[in-house]
């Protein structure tokens, strides 16, 4: 299931969008940008609703921290709900990294439950592409005659066990360290 952390300071709103879209999402709520901080440095989420108005770490803080600092949430989606209405403020939060919309409060739980639906959808789709991008680039690298005999092939020694021939049996599966001589002639 997918996961949502919504950061408002707003007890009410918090507890408003947790059950709206519990169905649709494993959601946890927090009431702060330093706990918001906490929470992405320490999983990863699937989309973030973001508060721009909180005292001491505010929602710019928050933004600013996770477009530049490594962690599981660097490009994750957000979506900034904001009781602040100034173009200048849309404008400042929308040019933010990983931002996707900028929303006024108060806002519809149904509008919500479809942007939060349509942003898995859009993620699962960019997801699928990808995956058919990377597999296109594997058939087409191992169709290039550059390549030529580069390719990993198995084969089995007289042991039986399976040998990389690219690295020249430099490597072989199973035990990790180097076979001792038994003392048996031709063994």
């Amino acid at each position: 299931m997918p996961s949502i952390l919504i950061v408002d300071d707003d007890p009410l709103i918090r507890t408003l969008f947790a059950e709206a879209l519990r169905p649709q999402a494993d959601v946890e709520a927090v009431a702060s940008g330093m706990e918001a901080l906490r929470k992405v440095g320490a999983r990863p989420f699937d989309l973030i609703l973001l508060d721009l108005l909180m005292p001491v770490v505010d929602g710019f803080m928050v933004l600013k921290v996770l477009g530049e600092k490594p962690g599981p949430n660097k490009a994750t989606p957000i979506v900034v709900i904001t009781g602040d209405r100034s173009e200048k403020t849309r404008t400042r939060a929308s040019a933010m990294k990983n931002v996707r919309f900028v929303l006024p409060k108060p806002i519809e739980i149904a509008t919500l439950q479809k942007l939060v639906e349509t942003t898995f959808d859009l993620a699962k789709v960019k997801i699928r592409n990808q995956e058919a991008a990377d597999r296109a680039a594997t058939e087409a690298m191992l169709k290039d005659p550059k390549l030529g005999d580069a390719t990993v092939k198995e084969e089995a020694d007289t042991k039986g066990k399976a040998k990389a021939g690219l690295f020249g049996g430099l490597f072989s599966r199973g035990k990790s360290e180097p076979e001792k001589p038994s003392g048996k002639p031709g063994s």
